[in-house]
């Protein structure tokens, strides 16, 4: 049966409202659109109607363009909203591990901390005496006693009442989702159970360390994808709008001095110098490999493991991945959609939500 679903997410400095609808089997992006507002920390605390008619902006332009309507949507709040709350439960046995044991260790509750309420739950398994090893066949094996690994997602429930109240005044559903939670499982379906997610966005990005299902611990960077888009509009003294054409056709794998990047559109035909755009997007990147090597080691203390990078169409760029690598040290790979109607990585966490639900 085809299907659909609305996602609002926020960024540092917008909202999108995007829809994503199965259409013969392939995820495709039936609409989006976007609202700037003046940032997280305020609108959501000091001004929640502005948030609230925002949203209902976008809603009626959805309506409007498509002549449906949506009864509920998934709401991707910032990372910084959630919680990790990891438990391991223990019961002692009769030396063999029953049905009624397990039974048991799942029903033992996990405590939210204070300020933050729970949305779901996680398992990592069973384990028998101390032996550390977590896995799903415990039953009928020996031990004196067996221990149950979950983890569970809290959200502020400041954030989480705001957004209710909205959901009223609006009637509508909402269900709330971390940025990272749908790419992690998709890492994982392709056996990446180890690393840590670059998540680009637009004047900001998030480095998310994650073990298997689970985002363990992030940290915010300074730069995001309209720091390069501001980088050439400054180098050749053009508008916004053409700087990010420009952007378009980067391949920072060239080097030849007198080849040009050609730009065109219905009223101009602009030229850029290769080797000026190269020069000044790769000397950006020494700033962002730096603040990138430090927020690794920051993170985890083995920092070998590869770092993918999703969330914005700069990482399409010919030779971003290799160079971020040479001037971080670390492995940095572009991740992209499964589904072939998906062409954008600044997509991908819709996409991702689709193969989800």
């Amino acid at each position: 049966m085809k299907k659909s679903i609305a996602v609002v997410t926020f960024n540092s400095m917008q909202i999108t409202l995007s829809v994503v609808s199965d259409k013969g089997g392939f995820g495709c992006l039936d609409y989006t659109a976007k609202n700037v507002y003046s940032g997280v920390n305020k609108n959501f605390f000091v001004a929640p109607n502005e948030i609230e008619g925002l949203i209902v902006d976008l809603i009626n332009r959805y309506s409007s363009f498509s002549g449906k309507h949506i009864n509920k949507m998934t709401v991707v709040l910032p990372q910084h909203f959630f919680r990790l709350i990891p438990s391991v439960q223990s019961i002692e046995t009769k030396g063999t591990v029953t049905e009624a044991d397990v039974r048991s260790l799942r029903k033992k509750s996990i405590e939210p901390p204070l300020g933050y309420v729970m949305l779901g739950e996680t398992e990592g398994g069973f384990s028998i005496g101390n032996e550390g090893s977590f896995s799903t066949d415990v039953i009928g094996k020996e031990g004196k006693s067996v221990q149950f690994l979950s983890v569970s997602l809290a959200l502020s429930s400041n954030v989480r009442e705001l957004f209710m109240n909205i959901s009223k005044n609006i009637r509508m559903e909402f269900s709330f989702a971390p940025p990272c939670a749908p790419i992690i499982e998709k890492l994982n379906r392709d056996g990446k159970n180890r690393g840590l997610i670059l998540k680009i966005n637009q004047l900001s990005s998030d480095l998310i360390y994650y073990e298997n299902k689970l985002a363990v611990s992030s940290i915010s960077l300074s730069y995001g994808s309209f720091h390069f888009v501001d980088a050439l509009a400054h180098k050749f003294k053009v508008d916004f709008e053409s700087a990010a054409e420009l952007l378009s056709q980067i391949n920072l794998g060239l080097s030849l001095n007198d080849a040009e990047y050609v730009v065109s559109s219905p009223l101009s035909v602009k030229k850029y110098s290769v080797a000026a755009a190269n020069s000044t997007l790769i000397e950006l990147l020494e700033f962002w490999g730096n603040e990138t090597r430090s927020a690794v080691e920051g993170l985890v203390e083995k920092a070998d493991m590869p770092v993918y990078a999703i969330g914005s169409s700069i990482i399409k760029i010919h030779g971003f991945a290799e160079i971020l690598s040479s001037k971080t040290g670390r492995n940095v790979q572009g991740v992209y959609p499964d589904f072939s109607g998906w062409n954008t990585s600044e997509e991908y966490l819709h996409c991702a939500l689709f193969e989800k639900f």
